[in-house]
């Protein structure tokens, strides 16, 4: 494999990366995967695996590496109108993939179960808000009456909701065909692989080191149909996974790479977009902590490993734990995330919007946290040298004419939209103003904005007359009322 031999930012220097590599090889050599399904089984075999007495998969180093050099990366990630997601192009990209049990409730701030409406809801603010890249799937309705119509209905919400591309969980097996059924409805059927508007997610092993035999074979299914789909391996550093943060990125690459090697197995050359998404456990309490600044160390190193391997990727980053929108909800997460983008994160998850330790998904925080990534943003485009940026026409010119201020310059005007990133809600107003407009906070900011956006953008992003037939041919309960502005719902 090639691969870049220096310094990929920070934390690892490219010799711990290496060591780190070797590390899940060893793992992967002769500790093994555990539960493998069967046709996985069958299919590894004949590739030279093994089983160890315990049963367990084992993996030789050489095959790996193979596997991974067989990768194709996922550079694009179509849309079905809106803007395409280039992964190569060196700037993070931010969505979600993430399910939440809750919302926090607009109107009260009280945490209640989420619901289908709240899904689509919430995919309509995505398409309007400029930094999140896809459509997702940041709550899992709680008030599907048939569970088994559970991912037609949260894709069709999805998909009705925004143009970007869709992140969407499988499901259950029982709902993977009605799926893709529809989705070929909405897409054609000559859209697969990179080309496909559309990215699965699953989480295919449970850790430490076993498969998770349900979402591996649906995720071979997916792909032997020619979806892209992505794998999200989540170990909990101190309970699933190691203590030593070391270990925890040892152990989530391990897994990854026996996931990729089977995807890769079945379908070489399949399009690769890689999850590693370590998490963090509270020792003292052993639950999940993921405003922890462990949280951030982790997934920068996992995104160096993406890309060392030259392949594209996913890592997690903003989950704070903070139930409200508060100075702890803001530090944690932006710490967070700019660490993230700036290890090289091509596309980071979690990345606005939840609160309470991924347990509630809140609209202000999605539009209130866009501040935030087009801060982030800005950091990842650095600095700009050349002749004219160095600047020494403009101080000439200002000594010269003895203006004493750079304001009025011409190159002042040039440059202050390249140069300068300005919020949309952060306040930059002088006290006094601030205090004639009634000292609002960032959230009384946000929930106007959310308000306006959602009061008024009610996209068609589905033929009324394909609509018609989705709704004959699938049991869709997201009420055509409930897609219309005069529902009076903001």
């Amino acid at each position: 494999m090639k691969r870049e031999q220096t310094r990929l930012g920070w934390p690892l220097t490219v010799s711990e990366i290496e060591q780190v590599h070797q590390t899940a090889l060893n793992i992967l050599e002769n500790i093994g995967m555990g539960k493998p399904p069967e046709e996985l089984k069958e299919l590894a075999l004949a590739r030279g695996c093994t089983l160890s007495d315990k049963g367990r998969l084992c993996f030789p180093p050489a095959l790996v590496e193979d596997l991974i050099a067989g990768c194709v990366p996922r550079k694009v990630l179509p849309s079905r109108g809106g803007a395409p997601v280039e992964l190569q192009d060196g700037l993070a990209h931010f969505g979600h993939i993430g399910v939440a049990p809750s919302v926090v409730d607009f109107e009260t701030g009280e945490y209640r179960n989420s619901t289908l409406v709240d899904l689509y809801d919430l995919n309509r603010l995505f398409d309007v808000l400029p930094n999140m890249s896809t459509g997702d799937v940041p709550i899992s309705p709680t008030d599907i009456v048939n569970t088994k119509n559970l991912g037609v209905n949260t894709l069709y919400s999805i998909m009705a909701a925004t143009n970007k591309h869709t992140i969407v969980d499988m499901g259950s097996r029982d709902q993977l065909d009605p799926m893709i059924e529809m989705l070929e409805m909405i897409i054609g059927t000559d859209k697969k692989g990179a080309e496909a508007p559309i990215t699965f997610i699953y989480c295919p092993t449970t850790s430490p080191l076993n498969y998770e035999g349900k979402y591996m074979s649906m995720c071979l299914e997916v792909v032997r149909r020619g979806y892209p789909v992505t794998p999200l391996i989540a170990p909990m550093a101190g309970a699933a996974a190691p203590a030593t943060l070391a270990g925890a990125l040892a152990m989530t690459v391990a897994e990854a790479l026996a996931v990729l090697a089977a995807v890769q197995m079945v379908s070489p050359g399949h399009p690769t977009l890689l999850g590693m998404w370590p998490f963090v456990t509270d020792l003292r309490t052993g639950g999940f902590a993921g405003g922890a600044a462990e949280e951030p160390l982790l997934s920068a190193a996992a995104a160096q490993m993406i890309k060392w391997y030259g392949i594209e990727g996913t890592v997690p980053s903003g989950m704070t734990d903070s139930k409200l929108i508060d100075v702890q909800s803001g530090y944690e997460k932006g710490i967070s995330v700019a660490l993230a983008a700036l290890a090289g994160g091509t596309f980071v998850g979690e990345a606005a919007g939840m609160q309470g330790s991924l347990m509630g998904a809140s609209f202000e925080a999605f539009v209130l946290d866009q501040d935030m990534l087009s801060a982030i943003h800005r950091i990842q485009r650095g600095i700009v040298v050349n002749e004219e940026t160095l600047g020494f026409k403009m101080v000439k010119d200002v000594i010269n004419q003895g203006v004493g201020n750079f304001l009025g310059h011409p190159l002042t005007m040039k440059y202050m939209r390249s140069e300068y990133e300005y919020p949309k809600m952060a306040d930059r107003s002088m006290i006094s103003q601030w205090e004639a407009k009634g000292r609002p906070d960032m959230r009384m900011n946000a929930r106007t904005r959310t308000r306006k956006l959602l009061s008024t953008h009610y996209p068609v992003y589905i033929d009324p007359d394909l609509d018609a037939r989705i709704r004959k041919t699938f049991d869709i309960e997201l009420p055509i009322q409930a897609m219309r502005a005069e529902c009076g719902r903001w």
